[in-house]
């Protein structure tokens, strides 16, 4: 090997070796490399692929040498949809629908363009204008499209910076748990995470590196919380009122786009006493700075995504740490969950032509639509209530070894962490150091029910009393109140508390609202993504929809756009008896899917591509179209 290959040939080790071999057929045009691949990958994961090492070893050594020669253009720089296709299902060892192609080129793209492109100026649209509520994911997604069709946007958020989420929650181990390479806008990818699962502080500067790349600092009224919208059909326009650093203020746009999401207003469980607690009550999303746990007789209430995180962040600085525990969680292996990505990894993601494509479908695949099969209910399924499907029951199998792996010194933790419900009926979560939590000296999980808070402790139902300094709450969200607590009144001055009520908000594909004119809700009620997927990834769906519903506006010269009658209940009733068929439905879950009916308000039971096919363009007939009359 020559002296200039050799050191790129080092670096090639650290990358993944199949999306290498797709970059390879890609610029080789070499296809007899996906028959010799193909046996031998079974999924998109480093694990389920058996790719002999003499293989391996001359795909990189070919690899190499190509590299060598900077100036040979690449074979297949564009593959037909057909070819395409094919690699894709070679690439995580199924099959890949046709139906994929466009979304997925679109989404991670595979013609090895990574740079982020700022749109050019464009000019204003005449009498267009919108209001944005929310700096965070969406609202920066939702502010970077529209002020590309040259929409004038103004943008409040409550907080002092953008980032929303994670602005908002900094409690120690705050982290994503879907892998960055996925969890990033296509627009903007990023091929320089630290690790493979950031913390909070890297993504809130991932969400303002984009903001201030595509110009929409300037845009935002910081420390500025909406209280109100009325629409008024005189003008069509959006009257929201506003409280900030200047007091109250009062605005007008065309659009309004709600961008809060359904995560932002804590639930604080109402267990008798809380009140009378002595010591620090903390709940996740209100850590602050003065938030201290050290030393501290800790408990900690709930075991859900937040808990699993913020266990293991406070463990090694607590007195003791006593977990109460309402019902377990599916706790899956995630070996890069802690993971720094390593040199030659980031070298490859940036100078391999095409690997940075395949790695992030490999992703989008293994934390998507390839684990949508698992979540449908059959009806003809014999293998008991504790699965659903044939692979659901293989998923629960590994899952189940998994614990048992780990808690193999403490069958008593084992019978008390395994779940009573099928996976999936709820979040999965990442273990990031959760199972070695568990394992420590001075952590206790509790299951017995909590009676009440005392002053200085937790008093349980069997009379025990567990003394504590500081109660820690890791209980969720209020979800199903969306849009709280903003007072949002659309036509017939019926506000949408009124429409909704406090848990039971409906809307066309989660975007639109009958009695609503020109009003978009983005996150908005069953769009979250149960399977997996990316929030990113959604709010780019959204807002290509709400994108063409602009456009259908421009052409048709009008000022108004609001749902025909009918399209909204049409569409919730096909998607209500949809998730019938689905796990969250199973008589065994309770979750906070579920509003205090039972309806299921949070989760879709699409795929990823049958929603961004549905919100890739909005069907005329769905919406009248008028002129302000005043």
């Amino acid at each position: 090997m020559s002296q200039e290959i050799a050191p790129t040939r080092s670096l090639l080790d650290e990358a993944d070796i199949v999306p290498l071999a797709m970059a390879l057929v890609q610029i080789t045009g070499d296809l007899s490399l996906l028959d010799e691949i193909a046996p031998h990958v079974s999924g998109p994961w480093d694990y389920s692929q058996t790719i002999p090492p003499d293989l391996a070893v001359r795909i990189r050594d070919r690899l190499a040498a190509e590299l060598a020669r900077p100036d040979r253009p690449a074979a297949l720089a564009e593959p037909d949809p057909a070819l395409l296709q094919h690699m894709l299902g070679v690439a995580v060892g199924g099959e890949v629908g046709p139906e994929y192609v466009p979304m997925l080129t679109e989404q991670v793209g595979f013609s090895g363009a990574d740079a982020w492109a700022k749109p050019a100026t464009v000019a204003p649209l005449d009498g267009m204008s919108a209001i944005i509520v929310g700096a965070g994911v969406s609202g920066i997604c939702a502010a970077v499209r529209l002020k590309e069709k040259g929409v004038p946007c103004t943008l409040f958020e409550k907080n002092e910076d953008v980032g929303g989420t994670w602005f908002e929650n900094r409690y120690p181990g705050c982290a994503v748990d879907t892998p960055n390479h996925f969890y990033q806008f296509s627009f903007a990818p990023n091929n320089d995470w630290p690790r493979y699962f950031s913390g909070r502080d890297e993504i809130r500067k991932y969400v303002a590196r984009v903001t201030d790349w595509f110009g929409i600092r300037p845009l935002i009224r910081f420390r500025t919380e909406v209280v109100s919208a009325r629409f008024d059909p005189t003008r069509d326009l959006w009257i929201v009122t506003a409280k900030g650093p200047d007091g109250t203020t009062v605005h007008e746009a065309r659009i309004l786009v709600t961008a809060v999401g359904q995560l932002n207003r804590p639930a604080v469980p109402r267990i008798p006493g809380i009140e009378t607690f002595a010591g620090p009550v903390v709940h996740t999303a209100a850590w602050n700075e003065t938030t201290d746990p050290r030393g501290r007789r800790v408990g900690l209430i709930g075991t859900g995504a937040s808990a699993v995180q913020v266990g293991p962040g406070i463990v090694d600085d607590v007195a003791s740490l006593h977990v109460f525990q309402r019902s377990g969680g599916w706790v899956v292996r995630s070996p890069n969950a802690l993971r720094k990505m390593g040199p030659g990894k980031h070298w490859a993601l940036n100078s391999v032509p095409f690997y940075a494509g395949w790695y992030r479908f490999q992703l989008f695949w293994g934390f998507g639509d390839g684990l949508f099969p698992a979540l449908r209910i059959d009806p003809d399924w014999q293998g008991g209530s504790e699965s659903v499907n044939a692979l659901n029951a293989r998923l629960r199998a590994a899952m189940l070894r998994y614990f048992e792996k780990r808690l193999e010194t403490r069958p008593d933790l084992l019978a008390k962490v395994v779940p009573d419900y099928p996976p999936y009926g709820k979040r999965v979560l990442a273990d990031a150091g959760w199972f070695d939590m568990l394992l420590r000296d001075h952590v206790e999980l509790v299951t017995d029910p909590i009676a009440e808070i005392v002053p200085h402790g937790v008093r349980l139902s069997d009379g025990r009393t567990i003394e504590l300094d500081m109660l820690v709450l890791a209980t969720g969200f209020q979800a199903s109140k969306m849009l709280w607590p903003m007072e949002i009144t659309g036509t017939g001055g019926k506000t949408i508390r009124e429409l909704w009520g406090d848990d039971d908000p409906r809307a066309h594909l989660g975007t639109t609202v009958e009695g609503f004119p020109n009003f978009f809700v983005l996150y908005g009620p069953n769009t979250g993504l149960g399977h997996g997927g990316s929030v990113t990834f959604l709010a780019e769906c959204q807002i290509n929809y709400v994108s063409g519903c602009l456009d259908m506006m421009r052409e048709a010269g009008a000022t108004r756009l609001e749902l025909r009658d009918g399209v909204q209940s049409d569409y919730n009733a096909r998607m209500d008896r949809e998730l019938l068929h689905f796990v969250w439905s199973h008589p065994s879950v309770r979750s906070w899917y579920r509003n205090g009916s039972g309806r299921i308000t949070i989760n879709q039971p699409w795929r990823l591509v049958d929603y961004w096919n549905m919100t890739r363009r909005p069907e005329p007939s769905d919406y009248r179209l008028g002129r302000a009359t005043g």
